[in-house]
């Protein structure tokens, strides 16, 4: 039973801030626990019935476009690209997961655009996650409008010839 405030760390690395308080607990200062209405003991712990939703302290406060122009010494390539485009409006808005490549990954392609040889498919490896070729090398850098995952190459649809001299 917990007597004096203490703060504790959840599963995803999460900071819970618990103090007594008369009839339970009060998490975050927001959520009450009545630990007086039976806790629902389960093999592998015990659930606590709260009454409210935890929420995580920091929420993202920037979209997709924001975050990619802010963080320029990584990705100043992609914003480019995305803004000659005229693509970066669409990343205003909606819901995204956008595997975003690094600056690094543009330099293969300051010379010559090279054809792809497969198309693009996620897939698991020991190491981590990978598309195609790429590796995520940094993942769910959250925005309020979707994720963003960066990745160290940069993916290309394997008809990007036909694409590019607009016959698809």
């Amino acid at each position: 039973m917990i007597r004096a405030p203490v703060s504790k760390i959840t599963l995803d690395g999460q900071s819970v801030n618990i103090v007594p308080v008369s009839g339970g607990l009060l998490l975050n200062n927001v959520s009450h626990v009545n630990t007086n209405n039976g806790d629902i003991i389960c093999n592998n712990g015990v659930v606590h019935p709260i009454d409210t939703v935890l929420i995580p302290p920091q929420l993202p406060s920037e979209n997709i476009a924001q975050i990619l122009l802010r963080d320029d010494a990584r990705f100043k390539d992609l914003f480019l690209t995305l803004f000659i485009a005229e693509l970066e409006p669409v990343l205003l808005s909606g819901d995204w997961t956008l595997f975003a490549p690094v600056d690094a990954a543009f330099a293969v392609y300051k010379d010559n655009l090279l054809d792809p040889t497969s198309p693009n498919a996620l897939k698991i490896y020991q190491g981590g996650v990978m598309v195609n070729t790429a590796n995520v090398i940094d993942a769910d850098i959250l925005a309020t409008n979707g994720v963003i995952h960066a990745i160290d190459k940069v993916l290309i649809p394997p008809d990007i010839n036909q694409i590019a001299q607009g016959k698809k």
